[in-house]
């Protein structure tokens, strides 16, 4: 049997609960870890919070943020320089609100001509 507190909720599994109620829905299935999203509706990972009114809500709920998912497709050199703009963002939001990691997702196509072994290699 797996242990409760190695369990983590994804915030896809009820995208459109208010992120307050997530955190309650979370604390109600008697878990406390939580992975938060940037690809919701309405593309706000925190909703309409401040981090310190989050901060707020984590200590309220006794919940632990444990990762913001996804830095998207982070190795394609064509858009690097968004790419670096959005983890700036992530990582400023990650330090504000005690998050412990970011999610780092690459591009994965069958259609990828890039030489194998080469991060960021331009096609």
């Amino acid at each position: 049997m797996i242990n409760r507190s190695r369990i983590s909720l994804n915030r896809i599994i009820y995208p459109k609960l208010k992120l307050e109620d997530f955190f309650k829905f979370t604390k109600d299935l008697d878990l406390n870890k939580i992975e938060l999203r940037n690809d919701l509706p309405g593309g706000k990972i925190i909703d309409d919070y401040t981090p310190e009114q989050l901060k707020e809500l984590i200590k309220k709920y006794g919940v632990e943020i444990l990762t913001i998912n996804a830095l998207q497709k982070f190795n394609l050199a064509a858009i690097l320089p968004e790419t670096i703009q959005e983890l700036k963002k992530l990582i400023n939001l990650s330090l504000s609100i005690g998050c412990k990691a970011i999610v780092l997702c690459p591009n994965n196509n069958v259609n990828d001509k890039r030489v194998r072994g080469r991060f960021l290699k331009k096609p």
